[in-house]
């Protein structure tokens, strides 16, 4: 039975955990590390949420996906709610937003996305922590994580079967569920 937006985020994200480890690209060993998917940060999290979403480094990589998409849904903005952080954009709503965390519970991915139509989910804003050398392999596998969890979440949600990508040069991409 397929549900609506809101009732598969909950059920998706509640308790989502999985652990990254192994070698780097360079054949050193990487730290396990325990990552989670969760729909809300604690309060205590805003300063870490504002370095991942405003001041992240790795913004001039996608420089034009970041303009389009706040050109065409509006400035994205940390939102306190129920006692948690959440990201809402411009007046759209139904805005959902996906954090990977480690065990600790810092935020190191940020998905933020919408239903747009009745057929697809719209992916508005990204972001990973900044790349570094260690961290190059884990980046990967976070926006990964969080690509997948998106896409649970669509598969799980009444008549979506696509996902976009806002942030591509000139055209969105468009995944199939």
């Amino acid at each position: 039975m397929r549900q609506t937006t809101h009732a598969a985020m909950r059920q998706a994200f509640s308790v989502t955990w999985h652990t990254f480890g192994g070698t780097g690209r360079d054949g050193t060993a990487m730290l396990s590390e325990t990552i989670g998917l969760q729909s809300t940060l604690p309060l205590d999290q805003r300063v870490a949420l504002e370095q991942l979403l405003f001041f992240n480094s790795n913004q001039h990589r996608v420089r034009v996906g970041i303009q389009q998409s706040i050109e065409i849904y509006g400035v994205p903005e940390i939102h306190e709610h129920d006692g948690g952080l959440s990201v809402r954009v411009g007046d759209i709503g139904g805005v959902q937003t996906i954090f990977a965390v480690t065990e600790t519970g810092r935020p190191i991915g940020v998905a933020v996305f919408v239903r747009r139509a009745s057929d697809r989910f719209v992916v508005l804003h990204l972001g990973v922590q900044p790349r570094t050398a260690a961290t190059a392999e884990m980046n990967t596998r976070v926006l990964l994580k969080l690509m997948h969890g998106i896409r649970s979440a669509a598969r799980r949600t009444q008549g979506v079967d696509r996902i976009e990508l806002v942030y591509k040069n000139r055209n969105a991409v468009r995944l199939h569920v």
